[in-house]
C-alpha cells in the first residue's frame, strides 16, 4: 500500500464518504496506537491493514500470492487505471524517490535491476514495448503477465512456423505499431527470430499469405 498523505483529508469518515475521498484522518490514534489515515469505507487504520496483510502472508505465502493474483486478474483494468492515475499525479515524487534510492547505493541498485531483468524477461519486454508505443503514439499497454499467458496459449511455439521456442522468441505486434497497430495484449503474438525478422512491419495478412497460411 502506498504512503497516504494526511494533508487535506476529511476529519471524519462521514465527511470522507460524502466527498468521495477514499481516506480520512481523525487526528487520533487507533486501537493499536497508530496515528495514520483510515480507509473511508471500512474505517480501518491503514497501518493496521498493513500489519494484518503481513501476518496473513507470513502464515501462508503461497495462498496469499494466489489470492492476490486472482484479485488482480478480476480487477485488472481498474487497478491499472488507478496506478496510471497515481503515477501521473505523483510523477515528481516518484522520480525523486528513485533518484534518492539510486544515489544512496548505485552499485546495489544496478545489481538489483540486472537481477530483476534476468528473472523477468517478459516484464522487461512489456516495458520496452510500452516505451516504443508511446514514441509512436500507439494506444494500449500490456504486462509481463500478459506475455507469459500468450506464451502459454501458444504452447511456447512460434505463432507462424510452430518452432519450439524454449522460453525465448520475440513479442510481435500482429498489426505493427508502424501501421497504427495497438500495444494491447490482443495485438500480440510470440514469434521465433526468423519469422519476426521476415514479418517486421509488414501487413499481417500479406505476410501470412506469403507463407501459404491464407489464400
Amino acid at each position: 500500500m502506498a504512503e497516504i498523505s494526511i494533508d487535506g483529508l476529511p476529519r471524519t469518515r462521514k465527511a470522507a464518504l460524502a466527498s468521495g475521498s477514499k481516506y480520512h484522518f481523525t487526528g487520533k490514534p487507533c486501537s493499536r496506537w497508530h496515528l495514520e489515515a483510515r480507509v473511508a469505507i471500512t474505517g480501518r487504520c491503514i497501518e493496521c491493514s498493513r500489519e494484518d496483510a503481513r501476518a496473513r502472508y507470513a502464515a501462508d505465502p503461497a495462498r496469499q500470492i494466489r489470492s492476490s493474483h486472482a484479485r488482480y486478474v478480476a480487477n485488472r483494468d481498474r487497478l491499472c487505471a488507478e496506478a496510471r492515475a497515481y503515477r501521473a499525479a505523483n510523477a515528481g515524487i516518484i522520480a525523486k524517490r528513485k533518484r534518492e534510492k539510486y544515489a544512496a547505493n548505485p552499485l546495489k541498485q544496478r545489481e538489483s535491476a540486472s537481477k530483476w531483468a534476468k528473472a523477468n524477461p517478459e516484464a522487461v519486454c512489456a516495458i520496452q514495448n510500452t516505451r516504443r508505443s508511446r514514441k509512436l503514439n500507439a494506444d494500449g499497454f500490456h504486462t509481463g503477465a500478459d506475455v507469459a499467458e500468450i506464451r502459454k496459449l501458444q504452447k511456447d511455439r512460434c505463432a507462424y512456423c510452430r518452432l519450439k521456442l524454449g522460453g525465448k522468441g520475440h513479442v510481435d505486434h500482429i498489426e505493427p505499431l508502424a501501421r497504427k497497430g495497438s500495444n494491447w495484449r490482443r495485438n500480440l503474438q510470440i514469434l521465433c527470430q526468423p519469422c519476426n525478422s521476415s514479418k517486421h512491419a509488414r501487413d499481417p495478412i500479406a505476410f501470412a499469405q506469403s507463407l501459404g497460411k491464407l489464400l
